[in-house]
This record gives structure tokens, sequence and C-alpha cells, in this order.
């Protein structure tokens, strides 16, 4: 293990009590200490232990959120039917311009905790499979919650707002007959964990950053000590976009929910770590990336200086297949797809930097992480005793925690509903039949699911090099014109789900029918 470093670690947990009828947020607030081996923590007071037992108080209102419906999930987990809820902050006050989403202020991201175990208490036949940090690129505070699965650049300035997306199944009655578990202990809560790399350098242009591993190291050697107050569920990489004209550095707000789309920019990244309240476990954590392979850098074009090329993703997802082949006595937590910087040189790519200078409409290659815990090689817990039903849930659920036996993805894509007759540009459907087609797909594959994500992709690389989401060497938020001009990209929204196994696909005969395209007459010539 390396070296112990200090890195800020921030928790967020939700104080429970019997006769509350709203959650409220309590946290662990730690900062860097003189010394700078240590990491002092300021604790505030946590959940009731009747909360554990399901005895907490009133559950409060329902928080506004939105559902989407999804397919099969794991049956090991009692799904049937794979959904999400989201939480979005609410603005908080207009600074100037009402028509600037910029001089809006949004709520922090520990606010969505609260509402999300509001949420969770109200539903408490739901088994939570992934919390994401999910992100939207809008220029208009109406685009947060239409449902669209693009974000069309225009000429207002644009922000990305972060969000909250709870991933679950539905326990059935019979979950238990499907193998399925079901939240017998009663209502469930979430609480997470921020982890911001330690800044090494701070008197030079830019901050220097220690790497993901020295990170990992000081988070297992902080949590070896102190475990989190309960399970693990999700470990994700959360960019931080940083522009250089407002960002001083090098420190950052890991709960800021908003930031302005600027050209030149920073990425920042950090982990975030959710975990589901009860009996503190030891548990390690850990990360493996997978980078696809280098081709060449084949020419100059017109919207990036170097145009790299890699292989595809898949390329890399059979890396990762390979590696959880071999793996033992780990439970993968997430499973994404992340974008590191490409400088001149394939040599210079490093998946594991967690902080990258000057992102100004460079190509970044992607690649593969998946994140994972591991216990301390404690002794195998006692067989639960006959009866309880309680107790048999919580030893399935651990039965739940091993290694897939096999590994697979599929990469859904929203369908075009428009296409400009002149320009070519396509209009592309909503986010939600995008979904109901997934789900369509995912009954009839029947296959455990372990992970799912939501991502941006450039719709010149999807459109117009029908590339299926497949492109890793790509320029995401902005491109530059064949004159030099730099604009910002249209982007689209798709999903890709990871799978334990391979799959057959599906006929086509019980999977819903593509819309219709339909020919807009965008033409602006006029015939003399």
């Amino acid at each position: 293990m390396a070296a112990v470093v200090a890195s800020t670690l921030r928790r967020r947990t939700m104080q429970q009590q019997k006769q509350q009828t709203a959650a409220e947020a309590a946290r662990y607030q730690a900062s860097s200490s003189s010394d700078p081996d240590q990491v002092t923590l300021t604790r505030t007071p946590t959940k009731t232990a009747s909360f554990y037992r399901g005895g907490g108080g009133g559950s409060g209102r329902s928080p506004q959120h939105s559902r989407g419906g999804g397919g099969q999930g794991a049956p090991s987990r009692g799904a049937s039917v794979l959904l999400f809820a989201d939480f979005w902050p609410r603005p908080t006050s207009v600074l100037e311009d009402g028509l600037n989403v910029r001089s809006v202020t949004f709520e922090r991201f520990d606010s969505l905790i609260p509402r999300a175990n509001a949420w969770l208490q109200d539903n408490v036949e739901v088994d939570l499979i992934k919390c994401e940090t999910v992100e939207r690129k809008i220029s208009d505070l109406d685009q947060l919650t239409s449902g669209s699965s693009m974000f069309t650049p225009g000429s207002r300035s644009s922000v990305f707002i972060k969000g909250l997306r709870l991933w679950y199944a539905s326990c059935s009655r019979d979950a238990s007959k499907q193998g399925g578990i079901q939240n017998l202990g009663g209502p469930v809560a979430i609480g997470y964990l921020n982890v911001v790399p330690k800044c090494l350098e701070a008197k030079s242009k830019y901050p220097i950053y220690e790497d993901l591993p020295e990170t990992y190291a000081s988070v297992n050697t902080y949590m070896t000590d102190k475990p989190l107050e309960g399970k693990i569920l999700t470990i994700e990489t959360v960019s931080l976009k940083l522009p250089v004209r407002f960002w001083k550095g090098p420190d950052v707000d890991p709960d800021a929910t908003s930031t302005a789309d600027e050209l030149v920019h920073h990425i920042f990244y950090i982990t975030r770590i959710y975990f589901l309240f009860g009996k503190p476990e030891p548990e390690l954590i850990g990360a493996q990336d997978f980078l696809p392979d280098f081709d060449q850098c084949s020419r100059l074009n017109r919207t990036c200086s170097v145009l790299p090329k890699y292989r595809p993703l898949a390329n890399a997802m059979n890396k990762a297949a390979e590696w959880l082949h071999n793996a033992r006595n780990i439970h993968v937590t997430n499973i994404q797809t992340m974008e590191t910087i490409f400088r001149n040189i394939p040599e210079n790519v490093h998946t594991g930097i967690t902080f990258m200078k000057r992102v100004d409409g460079c190509v970044t290659v992607r690649f593969v992480r998946i994140t994972y815990t591991r216990g301390r090689l404690l002794p195998p817990p006692p067989s639960p005793p006959p009866g309880d039903p309680a107790a048999a849930a919580a030893a399935a659920a651990d039965e739940a925690y091993m290694t897939p036996t096999g590994f697979a993805y599929k990469t859904f894509l929203p369908a075009a509903v428009k296409v400009g007759m002149c320009s070519g540009s396509p209009e592309y459907e909503a986010f939600a039949p995008m979904w109901e087609r997934a789900k369509a797909w995912l009954m009839c594959c029947e296959r455990r699911v372990l992970s799912v994500e939501v991502l941006y992709h450039p719709v010149s690389s999807l459109w117009h090099c029908q590339d299926g989401g497949e492109t890793t060497a790509i320029c995401t938020n902005w491109s530059q014109s064949m004159h030099g001009a730099k604009h910002r990209q249209q982007l689209v929204q798709i999903v890709r789900v990871y799978l334990d196994g391979e799959y057959q696909e599906p006929s086509t005969d019980h999977l819903p029918m593509l819309p219709m395209v339909e020919e807009v007459n965008d033409c602006r010539c006029s015939l003399m």
C-alpha cells in the first residue's frame, strides 16, 4: 500500500428520529491537518439505531422526481423491472438576467440526499442497485426536466447541472421465489462520501494533485480504522469542470451542482462513494482501468488539431471481460466510461490522473473503469437463524456480492425522428421512448445487470459516422471548424448497460418498432 497521504474526505449522512417528518442531512467534514500524513475528522450525530430496524418515524413528503421504466434487473437482487428516479437541484435565486442560465444559482448536491432518502422511505418495496451522479447540459431552465435526450447549442450560454439518479428494481411479493431479495428489514437510506485528491503543489502555474492510486490508498487507510456506517453501494468518478477564468484553485467544491460551460477549462476527477446505512463493514476499495489500443495519428482535421485513432470501445471491454474472468473475491460496485486527455503522443495518455489542465477543445480518449470492494479477509459470518427472514435476506445479499461469471454490455441509442433535407442534421427522440425500447430488450435478454450509466455522445459521431457510441477518440463538448472557430458540439444522451454474461440478441418481433423518420425542409436558399 502506498504511503498515507492527506485527502479531503466528506461524508454526508442522514439523521432520522421517530418523531421527525422530514429527513435531515448530517455530515462528516474532514480537512487536511498540519501533519501531511494524517486525516482529521469532525463528527456530527448520525442516525438512531431504530432506523436500522425500520423503526424510523414519518417519511415526509415525496420529493419531485421523474421515474423511468426499465428492463429485467438482476434476479439475485429481487429485480423484475429496472427503474430510475431522478433528483435535480432546484434553482435558489436568479442573480442577473433571468434569461441567462448562468445567472441562476442551484441547490448543492448534499441537499438531494435527504430528498432521495425521503423518497426511499415512501417506496420501501424497491431494491436499490446503483446511485449515479448524472449531468445535463442546458441553456434554459426548462431543459433540465424536459426529458429531451439532446443538447443543441444556440445563441445563449450553457451550464452543466449535476443531479442524483437512483437505479433500482421493484420487488414483488414473489421476489423470493425468483431468487430475489426484498427489503424485509424496512426502508433503506443512503449516504455518500466525497474523496478529493490531495493537492501536492499549489504554487506552480497550475496545481498538481495526487493520482488515483494514491487517493485510493489514503481512503483504504482511513476506512481500515473507521469503516463507513454500512455497505458500499457505488464507487464512481465524478468529473468537475473548472472554467479557467472563474476558478483560481487549488480548492474545489465537490458538492457544487452548476458549472459554466467554458471553452478554456480544467477537468478535475473526484471519487464519490455511496453507501447504504447499516452495520459498519470493513471494506477496501479498488479500481481497474482499460484503455483501448492505440491505432495511429492519421492527420489533422477540421475539428481537432491532432486526430489520434484508437480502437473502438469494444476493445477496452474485451480487456475488462478478461480481467473480470480472472478476478477473485471482489464485489463490482460500478462500471463507467471515462475520458482522459490526448496530448501529442499516446505515451502521454494516462488514465489514473485526477487533474487535466486546459482542456480547450482537445481530443479525449474514452476508457472503461471498474471499481470494486474487497473484504479484509475476515472469518465468514455465521449462518442466519432459522425463521428469521431479515437475517436470511441479509445473508442472501452477501451471496450476491460475487465476481460476475461473465461480462457483456449493450448501448441503447435514441432514434432520429426528424432529419433536415439540406443540412442532414437529425433531431432525436426524447429519453423516455428510448428507455422503453431498452426495457423491452432487457426483459427479453434476462441477464443480471451489473451497472448502468448515462453519458453524452457527439451527434457528429453518432449520426454522420454511425459509430453506435463506440468511438473512443473524440472532442466531446467543443469542436473547431475548418476556419479555426471553436463552437459547442451538438450532443445526445446514450445509455450503456453492463450485464453478467453474454447474451443473444432477441428477435425484433419482441421489440418495439423504431419511429418513422420525418424529413424536414430546412433549406434557406431561394430560386430566382
